[in-house]
């Protein structure tokens, strides 16, 4: 979370990315505590309809609308979403460009729809960073990015080219902060850190090494958007909308 709170002071110097920040506490390797985030669901409770979020944020907007206290807001009036209010789809919009670009760039493993959450502002975040450095718990790698298609399915095709504007908009100016990051995991490397709670795998130097790829150190701007333009567009897929819905009867079955 600390490089989540320094990518925020930085990328709201310019807008706001919708990043929800929330403390942690660490007691002990095995114990800690978590700000408990009110006025927030997870993912997974909008997930009968895997073709799209649309529904999910809908009833957010109504919710809002119906609450006295909230101020109004105009619907978006186009694509997909036209229904949905205009402040709910840009915190959507927004909070989503800015969080697939951190979980990215650490690497952050078992992305599944209960450690996604979403306010009732539309501000998606996640939650569970036990898997880091490119480490998951499945026997297959999922997406790079967890983008699903429904996810990207509230967009009209030119608010998916805004949508993609933005998370290259905000990898370009985290890759800005490279080396403050890279200073930062450095540290770590005799911390024990674990990134692989089934493994019991610490943070090493090829976990650093795995970084510095991601971020695209030493590569030209034009070099590293059309790197990160590529992950976009490979990230959706049916594998991972497979895993949620193993975990989903999982958790139905426990």
């Amino acid at each position: 979370m600390q490089i989540f709170s320094l990518a925020e002071e930085a990328l709201r110097a310019t807008s706001d990315p919708g990043l929800t920040l929330y403390k942690t506490m660490v007691f002990s390797r095995e114990d800690g505590a978590l700000e408990f985030v009110s006025n927030s669901q997870v993912l997974q409770k909008g997930s009968t309809d895997f073709d799209s979020y649309i529904h999910l944020l809908e009833d957010l907007s109504e919710k809002l609308d119906n609450d006295p206290a909230i101020e109004k807001s105009e619907p978006v009036k186009e694509g997909p979403g036209a229904k949905v209010r205009r402040d709910v789809f840009q915190n959507y919009l927004h909070s989503l460009a800015a969080s697939s670009v951190l979980t990215y760039i650490l690497g952050i493993g078992d992305r599944h729809l209960e450690n996604l959450m979403i306010k009732d502002d539309g501000r998606v975040f996640h939650i569970d960073f036990g898997f880091a450095m490119g480490n998951d718990p499945f026997w297959f790698r999922q997406s790079p990015i967890k983008l699903t298609k429904g996810m990207l399915n509230v967009f009209s095709d030119s608010q998916k080219v805004t949508f993609v504007g933005k998370v290259v908009y905000y990898y370009q100016e985290v890759r800005k902060l490279s080396n403050l990051i890279i200073a930062h995991l450095y540290s770590l490397l005799d911390s024990n850190l674990v990134v692989n709670p089934n493994t019991g795998a610490v943070m090493d130097m090829d976990c650093l090494l795995g970084v510095i790829d991601r971020l695209q150190i030493g590569k030209t701007d034009r070099e590293a958007t059309t790197f990160i333009e590529e992950i976009i567009a490979k990230s959706p897929g049916y594998m991972g909308d497979f895993r949620d819905i193993v975990h989903i009867y999982r958790a139905k079955n426990k």
